[in-house]
């Protein structure tokens, strides 16, 4: 549409077309004005349903099969050295198995951070550990460290939309003597996990109760439809079980999955 500063270039020799032209150019205005009104509104619906902040309802599973990786105490990890270094909860060296947090690509994409200044805690077992955060990256789960429990951003949803959908969160654990945070939750000796039906897990400002608990091959964990279903108020925890069976190399193949119900 013309500038109204404009419609005097058509008023020469036009006076009175020019008048009828005025009016319709301020109707037209109106019309416009509406319509982008109207425009605008529907296109912010339309974001508010398609795209909410802070990971709000509901982020797509991604496309390929869900892995959490196994990881070696120094005791059964290669000998070559690699860099960045990682530590347990002790404070003494690990060196994961899988070499992807290595990786500059996969570490720029899993955009992996320690401590979002917030706790996860489960009172039961005298775990309290920073809270972090990591993506999944073609449907592996690897965070980059020993001492934090993730969030896992790019998957179901925030703290803030918990009663909306389910947040994921996830762990190491390692062979003894070093310690994780999911070593907290197992009893690696048997390979059971330790925190109870009904305990509770706090995760950050939002209280969850254990409503279950199963292990499952890592093989098979992207498998388990119930835990990729978005249920509302649902926390999934998945961690390592460092007992049982193992690869030749050490890995163990087993992950433990908590499965806890939000209470506030």
């Amino acid at each position: 549409m013309s500038d109204p500063s404009n419609n005097d270039i058509w008023a020469a020799g036009f006076a009175a077309g020019a008048a009828t032209a005025q009016r319709r150019s301020t109707t037209s205005k109106i019309v416009v004005a509406c319509l982008t009104v109207v425009v605008l509104m529907a296109a912010a619906i339309i974001i508010g349903f398609t795209h909410r902040p802070s990971n709000g309802p509901v982020n797509p599973l991604p496309s390929n099969p869900i892995h959490f990786p196994p990881v070696a105490s120094p005791s059964t990890a290669a000998d070559t050295p690699r860099t960045p270094t990682f530590v347990d909860m002790n404070g003494n060296p690990v060196v994961p198995y899988d070499t992807s947090v290595y990786d500059p690509t996969y570490v720029q994409e899993a955009d992996a951070q320690p401590d979002l200044g917030e706790r996860f805690k489960v009172p039961s077992v005298n775990l309290d550990v920073p809270l972090g955060s990591v993506n999944v990256v073609g449907g592996l789960i690897d965070p980059p460290g020993f001492t934090s429990v993730y969030w896992v951003k790019n998957m179901g949803v925030s703290l803030e939309y918990a009663d909306e959908g389910t947040v994921y969160v996830v762990t190491h654990s390692l062979k003894s003597p070093s310690v994780a945070p999911g070593d907290y939750m197992i009893d690696q000796n048997t390979a059971t996990v330790a925190v109870q039906k009904g305990a509770e897990i706090d995760v950050g400002d939002r209280t969850y109760t254990v409503d279950s608990s199963m292990t499952v091959s890592k093989d098979e964990l992207g498998q388990q439809t119930d835990l990729w279903a978005g249920t509302p108020g649902m926390l999934v925890l998945i961690t390592t079980v460092q007992a049982g069976q193992y690869l030749p190399n050490g890995q163990s193949v087993t992950n433990v999955i908590i499965i806890g119900t939000l209470v506030s």
